[in-house]
């Protein structure tokens, strides 16, 4: 196989034209599938931060701020969302031309080249971050520099490659922070090229000296926050004006002990991880490509590239399977799809070695069957084919208004000078785009779109002071309640229903989208809901239509598409079993558990709804589905056991929660034991009520063991021991 990479000098034009042409073809692609505004995921906050010169969440992303501010007030066409798209779209249309002329230096021909392009730039994750504003592909475009040039280092030596790889170095860490992944493998690498050619010291310092220039020049764009923030942007998250500020911003202490969503680790849930990535990494250029990486590794080493095949190896792992350690994922649907966006730099090297697996594959078929020059278009045509058809129905975003539909639904929910007290992403950055981009609604208040209280200290200390006073940690109740008592006349609203706001006289009720504080001797809610289910408008989705049809509309695979309309269904069918009509907000329901199959919050919540509503047989079922969606997460298991008592099955909630107990810690294990002595309690009352005393007596003294100060417990054990004997 040795001779199936040419000398590195011998690319010709025409080899650099078709990996131009393949990167044009790939531009293309992504401008009939480009989002027309707004998505899911960070979208409207990063479109918003970029318009307004503001200060985006942590730790800033100050690089594609400014390049956004810069696309969104210079190109003349679309609205400011869609500049951000196109700009998406145009740095991993370039990630995807490096990777070609990075396959090219390695040896590959034209057809091998192009191959590995639109590997690239029409792999399954890279083509769905390229058509929506997300920092992705500048991450991907900056990763791919870095590799071109550390391999032109170990051809040629020369300090200038190190200081542009730390120049991309810099510059990638000053938009996000997953380059830092790239570091094992550019370093190893690094050294032993150094040691390998026996360069003189001196000139090995000048290196590493050169390597650090790079990455502090491209640190700059970090002058961007403090100096912004002081002007008090619109959006001013994190206030970085300060040095404290910025450090605190750039470190991302705001999100402190909520780096791994899973405290626990277990060779059961690293072994889920790793399938998960390794699914990952073969869907990307479909398995038939993908296959062929291998094939370029080993052309690669018998081609005495072995340092360039261990950056491209390493960089595959830690820019993916190196997550494991960083985020501990559960391996569900919505997290899995959180996590491997940032997997894009993994996807570049894949890239590479498939283009370099093509390039043999062409000359072995070649070889073999005398096919002569035909072999490399035809291997061009079939790689595009494959491509665009396993990608183009999940990626085509060009009808995707699902996150602008949501955005102006909200604002229509919301009556005039409002309050939206609300953490979740998905209408907090939406509202934000509303707000600070189409300059609408500035009336309504979004008081904790940083955080709890973050901007309001007063309002954050009530807060606080709040949730003491009930002992409770602080939550969005609390929020709500102290914005209630600082001025009752603002109509309030939450995205999210608490149980920790204690207002007198009010009670919380569905309204469109949203939950809102009403009196509860108010008859208006249900006419204000119904007028909004009215008024909502929806673009190519009928929230009335089968769960199949519904499934085609949003594309089936989409997850942000997915929970938009998802929740809306869950919404809409809340209200109805609230208004007492149970066969259509069950027919909701029902919609909800396909379309949102792998939601297990909307699931649990439809089941805590039902149980509430004293429906808990028909609960068991959306329990059920939750759980099968997170197996691993506590708070699903403790619903499920939670609305088994309800239905009269404490036995089985039993079970239930002494599993959890193997896989809870910290304060999740606290709440997990109360239950499970609220599921013992509820089995002592069942055997009381059936004359067994005895039997009832042990249960008690079970759940008084595990929670000494559980009142049902204690005053059952109390009745019982008044018993005569």
């Amino acid at each position: 196989m040795t001779d199936t990479l040419q000398n590195n000098d011998t690319p010709n034009r025409a080899a650099y034209l078709a990996v131009v042409l393949a990167a044009a073809a790939v531009f293309v692609v992504y401008l009939f599938t480009l989002a027309p505004t707004i998505t899911g995921e960070d979208s409207g906050e990063f479109v918003t931060a970029a318009w307004t010169g503001g200060i985006a969440h942590p730790p800033g992303y100050p690089l594609y701020t400014m390049l956004g501010y810069v696309a969104t007030h210079v190109l003349p066409f679309g609205d400011a969302a869609y500049r951000m798209n196109l700009m998406s779209a145009f740095f991993a249309a370039a990630a995807a031309l490096v990777v070609g002329l990075i396959t090219l230096r390695l040896g590959a021909r034209a057809a091998g080249a192009s191959v590995a392009t639109l590997a690239c730039g029409l792999g399954e994750q890279f083509w769905a971050l390229a058509v929506t504003a997300e920092v992705h592909t500048l991450h991907a475009l900056l990763a791919a520099l870095l590799f071109l040039a550390l391999i032109l280092y170990f051809e040629k030596g020369g300090a200038r490659f190190i200081f542009l790889g730390g120049l991309a170095a810099g510059l990638g860490l000053s938009n996000h922070h997953g380059i830092i992944m790239l570091a094992p493998g550019a370093l190893v690498c690094f050294i032993w090229c150094d040691v390998a050619a026996r360069r003189p010291l001196p000139r090995v310092l000048l290196a590493w000296l050169a390597g650090a220039a790079g990455v502090l020049l491209g640190l700059l764009p970090y002058l961007w926050l403090p100096l912004r923030s002081a002007a008090d942007p619109w959006l001013d998250w994190g206030n970085p004006d300060s040095f404290e500020g910025l450090v605190n911003h750039v470190l991302r202490k705001q999100y402190a002990g909520k780096a791994t969503v899973f405290t626990q680790r277990s060779a059961v849930l690293l072994v889920a991880q790793i399938g998960v990535v390794a699914n990952y990494l073969a869907q990307q250029a479909t398995p038939w490509l993908g296959a062929l990486a291998f094939g370029g590794a080993v052309t690669l080493s018998r081609a005495g590239r072995r340092k360039e095949l261990a950056l491209l190896i390493v960089s595959i792992v830690f820019g993916s399977f190196g997550y494991i350690l960083v985020t501990n994922f559960p391996p569900y649907a919505a997290f899995i799809s959180a996590n491997t966006q940032f997997f894009l730099s993994a996807n570049v090297a894949l890239a590479v070695l498939v283009g370099l697996g093509v390039a043999w594959l062409s000359r072995l078929i070649a070889a073999r069957f005398s096919l002569g020059r035909l072999v490399g278009p035809g291997a061009v045509v079939v790689s595009a084919a494959l491509l665009f058809a396993s990608g183009f129905v999940a990626n085509d975003h060009s009808d995707y208004y699902f996150a602008d539909d949501h955005r102006v639904n909200i604002a229509r929910t919301l009556d005039a000078n409002a309050v939206l007290v609300s953490t979740m992403d998905l209408t907090n950055f939406a509202l934000l785009y509303h707000q600070g981009v189409m300059g609408e609604r500035a009336d309504v208040d979004l008081p904790v779109r940083y955080g709890f209280g973050s901007e309001n200290p007063d309002l954050g200390r009530r807060a606080r002071d709040i949730a003491v006073q009930q002992g409770k940690r602080q939550s969005l109740g609390h929020v709500g309640q102290a914005l209630f008592e600082a001025d009752p006349t603002r109509p309030l609203y939450f995205a999210q229903m608490t149980g920790e706001l204690r207002v007198p006289g009010h009670t919380l009720r569905p309204c469109g989208l949203l939950f809102r504080l009403y009196r509860e001797d108010d008859s208006t809610w249900r006419e204000d809901c119904e007028r909004l289910w009215r008024d909502y408008e929806w673009r190519g989705i009928d929230l009335d239509a089968a769960p199949d049809d519904i499934l085609r509309g949003v594309h089936g695979v989409d997850l942000a598409a997915r929970y938009y309309v998802a929740r809306a269904l869950f919404m809409r069918g809340l209200f109805l079993l609230e208004a007492g009509e149970l066969a259509p907000a069950l027919e909701d329901f029902r919609r909800v558990s396909v379309v949102g199959e792998m939601f297990s919050d909307l699931n649990n919540n439809i089941g805590t709804a039902l149980v509430l509503a004293g429906h808990p047989a028909r609960a068991a079922r959306f329990h059920a589905q939750a759980l099968e969606a997170a197996p691993l997460d506590v708070m699903t298991r403790i619903r499920l056991a939670m609305g088994l008592i309800a239905s009269g099955e404490p036995r089985l909630a039993e079970g239930v929660l002494r599993e959890t107990l193997l896989i809870a810690s910290g304060p999740e294990r606290t709440t997990v034991v109360r239950a499970l002595a609220e599921a013992l309690v509820a089995q002592a009352r069942l055997a009381f009520a059936s004359g067994r005393y005895d039997d009832a007596l042990g249960l008690i003294r079970q759940a008084l063991d595990i929670a000494p100060d559980h009142g049902g417990a204690r005053a059952l054990f109390n009745e019982l021991q008044r018993m005569p004997r």
